[in-house]
């Protein structure tokens, strides 16, 4: 059912995205970098090109970055942390398939590898994959950026290494 599902989303996506373009436009939204180890949590919505995403969304009239952040990474994963959890990090213009949005990236260093839980019906699953795995075949642009800002902030030496039962 999930294959299908988001097959009928990528398929939904490029005939609705004329819409989403005049929706989605110039605005401004919100990513959050969850790292365990060289892990990474990401994302895959059902409407969307069927790249893994980074957890996030729109950011509500008179909301904070940081909690509309916050509200994302809940309603998209399960993951229930506060705004002060989150570290900002930047903000990035990016374009993807003829659409700008400003992004507001956060990260959190998460101690444990939780438990993810794909907040339907939106997100079609969420999984913790590799960072060095992550590619340009397999992830979105958000991820894309993200990974390359928070790698040139300095954070990214911040990560555990990987352990031996890792492999």
């Amino acid at each position: 059912m999930r294959r299908s599902q988001l097959g009928l989303g990528v398929v939904a996506y490029w005939m609705v995205r004329p819409l989403l373009f005049l929706y989605l436009n110039e605005s401004h939204r919100t990513r959050v970098i969850v790292v365990h180890d060289q892990k990474i949590a990401v994302v895959r919505a059902w409407l969307g090109d069927g790249k893994w995403s980074l957890p996030g969304g729109g950011i509500h009239k008179g909301e904070l970055p940081e909690v509309s952040a916050a509200r994302e990474l809940k309603e998209e994963t399960k993951l229930n942390l506060s705004p002060g959890d989150l570290k900002f990090l930047s903000v990035e213009k990016i374009t993807s398939h003829g659409i700008t949005t400003s992004i507001h990236y956060f990260f959190y260093i998460s101690p444990t590898l939780e438990t993810l839980k794909a907040g339907r019906p939106e997100i079609t699953s969420a999984d913790w994959l590799n960072i060095e795995k992550l590619d340009n075949k397999v992830a979105g642009i958000d991820v894309l950026t993200g990974l390359r800002t928070w790698k040139e902030s300095g954070h990214f030496g911040t990560i555990k290494p990987v352990s031996e039962s890792d492999n």
